[in-house]
């Protein structure tokens, strides 16, 4: 589940440096954006059958339009 993911890696510009949480569907990790030298949260799914695209694409559906100080702010997508 996810092993390919780990502390230095770089995906679009995000290099992971630790992971800060885990569940039944997805684990998350801090990383910093390179280009904005910016802190940031990304979460993992894992693909299994009961994580569909669907609910996927509705969960940053919703994500996408919060603006709140003590929710993260959804910036970006990538497979």
């Amino acid at each position: 589940m996810l092993s390919f993911i780990h502390p230095q890696l770089t995906i679009h510009d995000y290099k992971f440096i630790r992971e800060i949480g885990k569940g039944q569907f997805s684990v998350v990790w801090e990383a910093l954006h390179l280009v904005t030298n910016h802190q940031v949260a990304i979460k993992c799914l894992y693909d299994s059958d009961s994580n569909s695209p669907e609910s996927n694409f509705e969960e940053i559906r919703i994500n996408s339009q919060f603006f709140h100080p003590f929710i993260c702010q959804y910036i970006d997508s990538f497979i």
